[in-house]
């Protein structure tokens, strides 16, 4: 399970075009820390979710499951989090921006 969840935030790292520089300023960790993550050698950042989860913009449940469900909406609701999960803060302001433009016509 600790392979997953480093797969998915070093996908998120990617998708996000995070730098581990960026990561380790922001944990204020060593260099080699997230080489060490990749490598295998090290699952130190499981002490980290919650600040991994806060850099990347997502809870440390989606780093740990791979998902989130929340009970009190539809599944094309939770589809919609999800495809905006991995967007910058910037990039999501601008996607609300755009759904509020559009009027309510049901």
């Amino acid at each position: 399970m600790n392979n997953e969840i480093f797969d998915r935030i070093d996908k998120l790292m990617k998708i996000q075009n995070k730098q581990q520089k960026e990561m380790n300023e922001y944990l204020k960790l060593n260099q080699k820390t997230y080489d060490n993550w990749k490598a295998g050698k090290s699952s130190s950042y499981l002490k980290y979710l919650h600040e991994i989860a806060t850099f990347l913009g997502v809870t440390p449940n989606y780093l740990i499951y791979g998902e989130e469900k929340f009970s009190d909406i539809s599944e094309f609701e939770q589809e919609i989090l999800n495809a905006l999960r991995p967007l910058s803060e910037n990039y999501q302001r601008i996607v609300l921006r755009l759904i509020k433009a559009f009027p309510i016509t049901d």
